[in-house]
């Protein structure tokens, strides 16, 4: 597998060197105020992360989150955020916002909070197309009748596993698997997009497990499903021993079970992870790292790109009140990517999209070189194979995003030890 194992090593080493360079570079307010301003007419994605789990959290997550403790925390942090939407609103002039993802943390910790801030979002924004993360177990006693009536277009929800020995292995809380069939059940129908998450590839793993999770997901009917791999940074994996990624032969021969499996059923892939419904007729896909080369982050550990430009906010819920309070807006670093790493950045999210045709605003002829080349082997290999049927080729692609997010991981990682 030396292809694999050199493309892996090739992104780690852009990953890291990012991370690295993000890590120690201070926010410039005079700048990131203008690269706002900048945005103007064109089309973005907001993202918006709320921190707060029920507890005990999961061990295995390795987003940003913190156990809910206390109402007045959840609270203090909404006020914030909406202060900071404000801010963004009011800097933003004529931008045209296509997408808006709620992500966590749990975002349906408090669906009444949410509401509210989706109301606030809406009166800035119009009726913005909105995808919530949720856990299955803020969706029972009515929690899905609630989310109905905000009228939010996807609802994602994090099952991981319908196998309770895997649930255990990643230190997921969950209900009972029959209790989650129920609520995926009661929730197709009353969302556009009903996506489940399930994650695969964890030790002990085998095809058995594999294909069971997704026979069963989609004997379930839903519209979608994203298959994630694990994506350790190095304290989670010095933390759970045994949470750490397979080798590259075992996670690839996993792979082609999934993806063999997945294409026995009526669905496709729209990412090397996502697999959406072919029967229907709008594409489901709602990732706005796919579809939009710039986004704003709004809330804890949010990071925002606009063209070359890339920011992170503090970590902390405790500083990123402060920081509100005291300024509208909680970056806590950034700089401007070089003419390559802006190119790459955007290449990627064409490549991991299956989106070829996707336009890139090329910066540099060394990237445009490599589109190029990226162009004429998409174009040639279409011609000879589907590339959405070969495991080969959409394991690659999973392999550099896996490599990317686990470098985020570890920024992640660095941002809250340090309370940065």
């Amino acid at each position: 597998m030396p292809i694999y194992s050199t493309l892996r090593s090739l992104t780690r080493l852009f990953s890291y060197r990012f991370i690295s360079r993000l890590i120690n570079s201070l926010p410039d307010k005079v700048n990131h105020k203008k690269m706002i301003h900048s945005v103007k007419s064109r089309r973005i994605a907001l993202y918006v992360h709320i921190p707060y789990c029920l507890e005990p959290v999961c061990r295995f997550c390795c987003f940003v989150r913190y156990p809910l403790r206390s109402d007045s925390d959840l609270i203090s942090y909404a006020r914030a955020l909406v202060n900071e939407i404000d801010w963004y609103s009011s800097n933003l002039e004529n931008a045209s916002v296509g997408s808006i993802y709620f992500g966590g943390g749990t975002p349906t910790v408090n669906i009444s909070l949410l509401g509210e801030l989706i109301d606030v979002l809406r009166s800035y924004f119009g009726m913005v197309p909105i995808t919530v993360e949720s856990n299955p177990r803020t969706l029972i006693n009515g929690g899905l009748d609630q989310l109905k009536l905000l009228k939010i277009n996807r609802l994602s929800i994090g099952i991981q596993s319908f196998q309770d020995w895997k649930l255990k292995r990643m230190g997921r809380y969950s209900l009972p698997i029959e209790e989650n069939k129920k609520i995926i059940r009661e929730a197709l129908g009353k969302f556009d997009t009903v996506n489940i998450d399930l994650v695969w590839g964890i030790p002990g793993e085998n095809e058995r497990s594999v294909i069971y999770d997704v026979v069963t997901a989609f004997n379930l009917g839903v519209d979608q499903a994203t298959f994630y791999p694990i994506m350790p940074p190095p304290m989670k994996s010095k933390v759970m021993p045994d949470y750490v990624s397979l080798p590259i032969s075992r996670e690839l021969k996993l792979y082609r079970t999934l993806l063999s499996t997945v294409l026995s059923y009526d669905y496709r892939p729209d990412t090397p992870w996502c697999m959406s419904k072919m029967s229907n007729s709008q594409q489901l896909i709602d990732e706005y790292i796919t579809e939009y080369y710039d986004f704003i982050g709004i809330g804890v550990s949010s990071i925002g790109k606009i063209r070359d430009y890339v920011y992170v906010d503090t970590f902390s819920p405790e500083k990123y009140v402060k920081m509100i309070k005291k300024r509208g807006y909680s970056v806590s670093r950034s700089m401007k990517l070089n003419k390559i790493d802006s190119d790459l950045f955007d290449i990627d999210s064409s490549l991991f999209g299956l989106n070829i045709r996707k336009p890139i605003s090329i910066k540099s002829f060394t990237s445009f070189l490599l589109w190029s080349l990226a162009q004429l082997m998409f174009f040639s290999l279409s011609r000879l194979i589907n590339v959405r049927e070969n495991a080969n080729i959409l394991y690659a692609l999973h392999l550099v995003q896996k490599t990317l997010y686990s470098g985020m991981n570890a920024l992640r990682e660095i941002g809250i030890k340090h309370k940065i």
